[in-house]
């Protein structure tokens, strides 16, 4: 397998064409000699399908130390006519990814969240994210989270500990900007005090 190859399309071409394909309870042995660190992934389990240019694929994974307790992805996607499978900027459909007992340290593996003033987390989060040719259109969030601390200055009184998170959140794409809406935001502070929302935020 020639790494360095120009991408031609045939390996997705050839993905695409299966009827069915399904992994059960497989392992990953993840080597990275970028970061030097290797980490091991059980309980994968993969299914995709594909009956014409309608195409389906769910992916769950188990525990990864110190990362979540389980994560999920999935999507389905329609391709138009006559258009060929490497085509996705063509590509209409909606993307599912969930995540249960996340830390902190699953937010530290993304190069944009590096630098988060984030110092604890667990949380449960599902998204859900619809597009139309290869472009989004709207997406919803939905947080429950715990143990948050946040560095907002520096010493001990600088950080901001919630016991508890939630909130639910609706994004649209409106001509050039985004339109986001907050809703069920609740929150309580580690001395108690807890603060709710009512209706929906823009």
């Amino acid at each position: 397998l020639d790494l360095n190859a120009p991408d031609d399309g045939r390996g997705l071409e050839r993905l695409l064409a299966q009827r069915r394909i399904l992994v059960r309870d497989a392992t990953l042995e993840w080597i990275d000699r970028i970061e030097m660190r290797q980490e091991r992934i059980g309980s994968l389990d993969l299914a995709i399908g594909n009956v014409g240019r309608r195409h389906r694929a769910m992916l769950t994974a188990g525990p990864l130390a110190g990362a979540w307790q389980r994560a999920h992805l999935a999507t389905e996607f329609v391709r138009p006519a006559r258009s060929q499978p490497g085509d996705w900027e063509r590509w209409t459909g909606e993307i599912y990814a969930g995540w249960d007992a996340a830390r902190v340290e699953a937010l530290r593996r993304l190069p944009w969240a590096q630098a988060l003033p984030l110092e604890a987390l667990q949380a449960d989060a599902k998204a859900w994210l619809r597009f139309d040719r290869g472009q989004a259109q709207d997406g919803l969030l939905k947080l429950s989270a715990d143990e948050l601390r946040w560095r907002v200055a520096a010493g001990p009184r600088g950080l901001l500990s919630l016991n508890r998170l939630t909130l639910e959140g609706r994004g649209r794409w409106q001509g050039e900007r985004y339109d986001l809406t907050l809703s069920g935001l609740r929150v309580r502070e580690a001395g108690g005090f807890e603060l709710a929302s009512e209706g929906e935020q823009q």
